[in-house]
């Protein structure tokens, strides 16, 4: 599943009850390349950091970008 595809997320999370709000201050990626490019940024995790929670993501939204993270460490 893309999870930045909105004609895909928006039945999954209303299957789940699910309901975000723009006014809210919710916003999600819909361009598809920007989770890669914003986990290609952060710093690489070391064998020492492997130990300790090395990413912290806020808000983590509908998961594009935790997976994008998930995948790169």
């Amino acid at each position: 599943m893309d999870l930045c595809n909105p004609a895909e997320l928006r039945p999954l999370l209303e299957r789940h009850g699910f309901s975000f709000s723009k006014s809210l201050g919710q916003n999600f990626l819909i361009d598809g390349r920007v989770p890669g490019k914003i986990a290609a940024n952060c710093a690489p995790v070391s064998a020492q950091d492997a130990m300790l929670p090395s990413v912290l993501e806020i808000g983590p939204g509908a998961g594009a970008l935790t997976a994008a993270l998930a995948r790169r460490f």
